[in-house]
């Protein structure tokens, strides 16, 4: 008898050991299993925002609907992004109450040095000064493009923060730099489509697609076009080379840009000749005054590239749209045949529409 109860107890301790392990490895599956549908959860949030970044990549509020996605998706209280400008750290996107939020001392030198941070509390780090929330946790993450530094990341919550959203905002930042870069070339290629490469102007092609646009808009506003062209440009290339009349050109570009009124457009319309639609105008004075002054301040500006020093002119055709006629090709056109008339009157001069010039005896 003693011979089976033995028996039956070593059965009876086997099984439990067995039970225990059995119990343990369960568990531990299930832990796993928990980790695994965590980490799925973060995997498939980091691919729905970079869809949702790619999706958005060319609107100029990007970056603020990345903040609010963190914030939706961590669950912080309080999150801000900041980028590099000119070697300085500057706040891009934020929630309300954490531009108010001071940095303690250990905060801002992982900030200022680009490193990242978990600090969590049993207590709380801080206090927010507007909503008065108690801040248990802080983390911060760089925003880094090829190991450059171009930004940080500061995130704040009411409980303590884990490594799964560290692992969660690092990958972030890694989207955030991606969506810059790619948002920083568009807009390279987008201002290659519409300016010119020399004088960084408005292009022809995308002067009149802004014109047109803005004209199907406002279709009864009136409007002047100045047709400008520099005086013996060939002459100007073929004594003192190319290099320098491209430095003419961007000379004369600043001081038209200088002298037109804010409400204007400027483009290059084809070699030295520059066109500049002009509204929302006192009167056709005012517009004569500002472009005769434009004409005087190319007279007399010296233009220098090295050793070469030397003036140029520019004659300048100004017409206006009517009642009668806003198209604009028409008063392009108009204009293009009063620049033509001021050359062929001796140059370096602006002529306006006879009937202009009539009313005001300007000219």
């Amino acid at each position: 008898m003693d011979y089976y109860r033995e028996l039956y107890n070593n059965l009876k301790n086997e099984y439990e050991i067995y039970q225990n392990y059995t119990e343990k490895k369960i568990q531990q599956v299930i832990n796993r299993n928990i980790k695994l549908e965590k980490d799925m959860d973060v995997l498939s949030n980091i691919v729905q925002i970079s869809q949702y970044i790619n999706s958005y990549i060319r609107d100029k509020n990007l970056v603020s609907m990345i903040n609010d996605m963190i914030i939706g998706v961590l669950g912080v209280k309080h999150s801000s992004i900041y980028t590099m400008n000119l070697g300085k750290l500057e706040i891009r996107a934020s929630s309300p109450e954490a531009c108010k939020m001071e940095l303690t001392e250990d905060e801002r030198k992982n900030f200022e040095e680009g490193i990242e941070y978990i600090f969590n509390s049993s207590t709380y780090l801080k206090i927010c000064p507007s909503c008065k929330t108690k801040i248990k946790s802080s983390m911060g993450m760089p925003i880094k493009l090829r190991d450059k530094f171009i930004g940080y990341i500061i995130v704040y919550h009411t409980i303590n923060l884990t490594e799964e959203n560290r692992i969660f905002l690092r990958s972030i930042s890694n989207q955030i730099a991606i969506a810059l870069e790619n948002s920083i070339l568009y807009m390279e290629l987008s201002n290659m489509a519409k300016k010119d490469p020399l004088m960084g102007i408005y292009n022809r092609k995308y002067f009149f697609q802004k014109v047109e646009e803005f004209l199907e808009k406002e279709k009864d506003i009136d409007y002047g076009i100045v047709m400008l062209d520099l005086d013996n440009f060939k002459k100007i290339n073929d004594t003192f080379g190319h290099q320098y009349g491209d430095e003419v050109l961007k000379a004369v570009g600043r001081v038209v840009i200088k002298n037109a009124l804010k409400t204007s457009i400027f483009a290059r319309y084809g070699g030295e000749e520059l066109i500049l639609f002009v509204y929302d105008f006192k009167n056709k004075e005012e517009v004569y005054n500002r472009v005769e002054t434009m004409r005087k301040e190319i007279q007399d500006k010296d233009i220098t590239l090295g050793d070469i020093k030397s003036t140029v002119t520019a004659s300048l055709g100004l017409a206006f749209s009517s009642n009668e006629n806003r198209k604009l090709l028409d008063i392009i056109n108009k204009a293009d045949m009063l620049l033509y008339k001021a050359k062929h009157n001796g140059k370096n001069r602006v002529v306006c529409e006879e009937k202009f010039i009539e009313e005001t005896n300007i000219l």
